[in-house]
């Protein structure tokens, strides 16, 4: 007559089948946390772009760049950032919230960089906004993955 319960090659059988689920559950989850954050790195970008550009619309001729210099935005921080990304100089953090003019946007999500700064290398002042999910090699300028 056979006693009730699992044999200890049963029971080693069922952890070790836990064990991988584990193992592909975490590995997975990593990899929906990058998409995530690359996501919120984008939609933070393009909402500080949205309030630069509407500062500009309705301040023809103003300098955004003594604007953003004046503004009380600290210097960019670019821990985390990809080794390919550009830092330009004078770019200012907008990983905070902030506001510009009525504009307001909302504080980055964490583990998301902001820098922005007034693009002049086309002869004239065009906003330009740095996103990044720290860690990643990816970058975001304008919204736009590079």
């Amino acid at each position: 007559m056979r006693k009730q319960g699992f044999t200890l090659t049963e029971l080693l059988i069922v952890i070790a089948i836990i064990g991988i689920l584990a193992m592909t559950l975490l590995w997975n989850a990593d990899a929906v946390r990058l998409r995530t954050d690359r996501a919120n790195a984008q939609g933070h970008g393009q909402a500080v772009l949205a309030a630069l550009n509407t500062w500009a619309q309705g301040h023809p001729g103003d300098s955004l760049e003594a604007t953003l210099a004046a503004g009380g935005f600290g210097g960019a921080d670019y821990s985390g950032a990809p080794a390919t990304m550009p830092r330009p100089s004078g770019a200012v953090d907008c990983a905070g919230a902030g506001t510009l003019g009525t504009r307001a946007w909302s504080a980055a999500p964490r583990r998301v960089g902001c820098a922005m700064y007034a693009d002049s290398s086309a002869g004239i002042e065009i906003p330009a906004v740095l996103t990044w999910a720290e860690g990643d090699d990816t970058y975001f300028l304008n919204g736009e993955k590079q």
